[in-house]
Parts: structure tokens; C-alpha cells; sequence
């Protein structure tokens, strides 16, 4: 329970050091339940090692929907959620959140009693909702999981939200929100000790402060799919260079395509070294 603590502080904090050195090796020799597995990937990840994180979540993967059969299936799914979102997976997101939304009109915290809870469930279903490219149920829930989790008073979900949030406003252009939530989730994590948060939120106020100084009209994350595109690279290239799902690559293509007013992606490649 000491190891599932630590991990989980890790997760809020954004920051693998809290995770001791001692968990790979006994997460090794535990029986490699579901539990336990959904553990060992998430320490991997944390750790930077994807490929081998990538290979126990493809054996979780296998499970959805989890199976209901002890106490511990809602920890798994909500350990899913996090590796869901790192590898992109748009069919298990799907299966995920229809298993997950059975807790959504409980406006508590969702967890144990003994060493976890994870905030408001619908800040992981918008999450999913996200992943699985329902951008507009995303934010529905991203918004209903941050009343929420300020009525709970869980602080450090608050900033977690917000920052998840700031990302989907941001995706459609209202630079303005997006600030204001990265800044407000930037002044929490600074009060709480949350150095990964903090990282990310002061980064996202700094792209969108730059795409207003310079009237970009893309986002970083287009900017980076269109030069991969200029390459000739497909969808799943890109896909799995960038660690996300082909679903969400079309998407930002067909955004990019939007803004040029190009017809497809030859003309793209053709015309973006003139952006």
C-alpha cells in the first residue's frame, strides 16, 4: 500500500521522484494480478520506460470492460485512464468510459479507504472523452468534474483540472479561458508542491501568450502534425511517433487543412515550408 501511495503522489505532484527505488523489484515479485499489473505499468510510464509500460497495458488492454469480480476493478480502470491518455487509444477510452460513467452522478471523490482516491470521476471521463475525440463532451465534464472538485475541496484536483480543461478550450481557440485556467492551476500547484503541473501549466501560458503576440493561428501540437505531414509521413507515423491516436492525428489535419483552406495533404506538403 506504501508503493500505491507513492505512486499516486507522484501522479498528483508530477514528479517520478517520489516513486522509491525498491517498488520496480517488488512489483516484480508480486502475483501479477490485474491490480498489481495496472501498478507496474503506470510505474514504468512514470518512470520513462514506454515500451515495456506499452506491453503490460496491451495485457490490461485485453480485460475491458474490467471484469467486476473483486474490490479493486474501479482502482484498475482509473489506472487505465492514465495510460489510456499516454498511448492515445481512442476503442479503449470508449470502453473505458462506458464502464466509468456508473460513477458520474456521484459528485464525491472516487477510491478507497486506505491510500487512494482520484478527485471527481468526471475530470478521468472527460479525460477518456478526449482521447476518444468527443471534444465537446470532454469539456461538459471537464467543466462538472472542476465545480466539483472545488465543492470537495480537493485543491490539488482543482489544478489538475483546470490545466486538463485549459487543453480542450485551447483546442478551439479560446486562447483567453485557456490562460486563465493554466494560470490558476500554475498558482496552485505552486502553493500545493506540484512541480510537474506547475511546469506544464506555466509551458501552456506561454504558448498561448506567444500565439497571441505573433497572431499564429495554429497550435503547437498542429504546428508539429504539419511538418510530419510536409515529410509525407501517414497518419499512423505520426500516430506512434507522437504517442497518440490516428483519430485525434485526422483531427488536427483536418483543423490545419481548415485554417489554410487547402484542399488535402499534398497541397500542404507542397505549401508549408512557407509557414
Amino acid at each position: 500500500m506504501s508503493h500505491v501511495l507513492l505512486q499516486h503522489l507522484a501522479l498528483v505532484r508530477g514528479d517520478a521522484a517520489e516513486l522509491p527505488e525498491r517498488m520496480g523489484r517488488d512489483l516484480e515479485q508480486a502475483p501479477k494480478t490485474p491490480l498489481v499489473l495496472s501498478v507496474q505499468a503506470r510505474q514504468l510510464f512514470l518512470t520513462g520506460r514506454l515500451d515495456e509500460a506499452r506491453g503490460l497495458y496491451e495485457r490490461l488492454r485485453a480485460l475491458l470492460p474490467v471484469p467486476m469480480t473483486t474490490a479493486s476493478w474501479p482502482a484498475v480502470l482509473l489506472h487505465l485512464v492514465e495510460l489510456i491518455e499516454v498511448f492515445g487509444d481512442a476503442e479503449a477510452a470508449g470502453l473505458a468510459h462506458e464502464q466509468l460513467a456508473a460513477f458520474r452522478p456521484y459528485p464525491g471523490a472516487l477510491g478507497t479507504p486506505t491510500a487512494y482516491f482520484s478527485g471527481n470521476p468526471s475530470r478521468d471521463l472527460g479525460r477518456l472523452a478526449r482521447v476518444a475525440g468527443r471534444a465537446v463532451e470532454a469539456e461538459e465534464l471537464l467543466r462538472e468534474a472542476l465545480v466539483r472538485n472545488r465543492a470537495l475541496g480537493a485543491r490539488p484536483y482543482v489544478a489538475l483540472t483546470c490545466l486538463d480543461l485549459a487543453g480542450v478550450v485551447r483546442d478551439r481557440g479560446t486562447s483567453g479561458e485557456a490562460a486563465g485556467l493554466a494560470r490558476e492551476a500554475l498558482a496552485i500547484a505552486g502553493e500545493l508542491g506540484q512541480p510537474g503541473v506547475s511546469a506544464a501549466a506555466a509551458r501552456l501560458v506561454g504558448e498561448v501568450a506567444g500565439a497571441r503576440v505573433g497572431g499564429d493561428p495554429f497550435t503547437p501540437r498542429e504546428r508539429e502534425i504539419a511538418a510530419f505531414v510536409a515529410r509525407a509521413c501517414t497518419n499512423r507515423q505520426i500516430a506512434r511517433d507522437l504517442v497518440i491516436s490516428e483519430r485525434t492525428v485526422e483531427s488536427h489535419v483536418r483543423s490545419i487543412l481548415g485554417k489554410l483552406g487547402y484542399a488535402n495533404r499534398t497541397e500542404l506538403a507542397a505549401r508549408w515550408a512557407g509557414h
